[in-house]
């Protein structure tokens, strides 16, 4: 429930994307985008009971940004920071993927060039992810309510997408992975998610 909880909005953005690039007449563009949403609904549905590779989740987010670029062309840039060896590190679907899409559905301006980065490093046990942004930015009192697991409401936005992360941390893993967020307005955000390492031959674990 908590995964179906966030895909209706990036349904609403993917029928939005279809319908103009086939006003533009960009068939190979629209052919590429299909191909995608094809990859994004087999592994969301392979994935629904289980965690996933990160390098499947990596091969999600890289496609989804190569949609957004066209719906946002010249706009932002994404660099990827990853260890050689993730074979290890596993996560639930969608996870991290929701992280970026909620970077380009609030933190984009326009006007503005927005920087992304998306980090991996493995410490003590632990895959620990950092998303950053230099867009907009959230005040304080709403980053604390999204810290604390709270669905909130912020310029009219309301942050389902965080909160449904912080809950789906909670139940996958009982109080062994983490999330912390820092903001603040007009300088950008960072997230930083803490999963414990799996043993690569648990990569498909069954969680509850």
């Amino acid at each position: 429930n908590l995964q179906l909880t966030i895909r209706p909005h990036f349904l609403q953005n993917t029928f939005g994307i279809l319908f103009t690039l086939c006003q533009m007449g960009e068939n190979e563009k629209l052919g590429g985008f299909i191909l995608y949403l094809s990859s994004y609904f087999r592994y969301i549905y392979q994935g629904i009971h289980q965690l996933s590779p990160f390098s499947a989740e990596a091969e999600i987010i890289r496609g989804y940004i190569g949609i957004a670029s066209v719906q946002h062309p010249d706009s932002f840039e994404i660099a990827y920071d990853f260890p050689e060896d993730i074979n290890d590190v596993s996560v639930p679907p969608l996870l991290i993927h929701n992280f970026i899409e909620n970077i380009m559905s609030h933190a984009l301006t326009r006007g503005a060039y927005l920087h992304i980065v998306l980090k991996l490093e493995k410490r003590d046990g632990q895959a620990v992810f950092t998303i950053t942004d230099d867009g907009i930015g959230m005040p304080a009192d709403t980053v604390a309510a999204i810290n604390r697991g709270e669905a909130v409401q912020d310029t009219g936005r309301v942050h389902v997408g965080l909160s449904n992360s912080w809950q789906r941390l909670e139940k996958i893993y009982h109080g062994k992975a983490g999330m912390q967020i820092t903001s603040a307005p007009g300088k950008g955000t960072s997230v930083t998610i803490r999963i414990p390492l799996l043993p690569s031959d648990n990569s498909t674990h069954e969680h509850e």
